[in-house]
């Protein structure tokens, strides 16, 4: 945990915020450690304390597999390098299969992960209007 700087939301704000989306995840959170959301801002279980241990939950905790639905298992650690090996293997099968031939758009795509963004881009194509059909509809004639 680094020192706020100014535009950062206070950590409280944001625990009090993840409790009210997800209130029986956090408290599944935190009960696997034996506290409670009550037991918050007390001496034996301060925000710094609740923090630290939201903040740094395993990939299949409760708190993570509501933050991140049905992609929760692809955090796991070792499942990018899993998909990683399947997409090199279906390159490879597509080389040998077609050894001299073989072109890069036969190639496979690579699995997309989640956080992945995709290139493609949804275009407008708009046909222009006439000014006067314009000045009609929006009546400004």
């Amino acid at each position: 945990m680094g020192e706020r700087t100014a535009g950062q939301r206070p950590k409280i704000i944001e625990l009090v915020e993840l409790h009210k989306k997800y209130p029986a995840a956090f408290e599944a959170t935190l009960i696997a450690h034996g506290l409670r959301w009550r037991d918050v801002a007390t001496m034996q279980f301060t925000w710094s304390d609740c923090y630290a241990l939201m903040s740094n939950q395993p990939f299949d905790s409760p708190i993570n597999k509501a933050i991140n639905g049905k992609d929760w298992w692809w955090y796991h650690p070792v499942v990018d390098h899993i998909v990683g090996i399947f997409d090199s293997l279906g390159v490879i099968a597509t080389i040998i299969s077609q050894r001299p031939n073989v072109k890069k758009s036969q190639l496979p795509k690579p699995t997309l992960r989640p956080w992945d963004t995709t290139k493609e881009k949804e275009v407008l194509k708009v046909k222009p209007s006439p000014l006067g059909t314009l000045r009609k509809m929006l009546r400004w004639d």
